[in-house]
């Protein structure tokens, strides 16, 4: 699978958890790799008071070890499943992600070295 897909899936995913703590107000910025020598990079900036911790503790998840296995059947394993936000496939191709969640807004930050 082409980078772009997987960076688009990682994207899609958050928008899906964004859309279940209806975040609705938020700004991406994304930098997708060119080639093995470098890494992805996924941004979210958005707006919304007082989140859970619910919240804060899925993206807490997301700190996981990575599992590039995972990768060959993400697809598979996307598709079987309903549009709830699913920490253990995600964190298992996400390198690695800082939040900072405040009472305003929140602040996300993924990599995702290419391989």
């Amino acid at each position: 699978m082409r980078e772009y897909a997987k960076v688009n899936r990682i994207v899609s995913e958050f928008m899906n958890l964004f859309d279940d703590y209806e975040i609705n107000r938020y700004q991406m910025d994304l930098c997708i790799a060119a080639d093995k020598q470098s890494t992805s990079v996924i941004k979210f900036d958005g707006k919304k008071a007082d989140l859970p911790q619910s919240f804060i503790d899925l993206l807490d998840d997301l700190n996981a070890k990575r599992q590039p296995e995972i990768e060959y059947y993400y697809e598979d394993l996307l598709g079987i499943r309903n549009d709830t936000f699913n920490t253990e496939i995600l964190a298992a191709v996400i390198d690695y992600v800082t939040f900072d969640v405040t009472d305003m807004g929140f602040k996300i930050y993924i990599e995702r070295v290419y391989r």
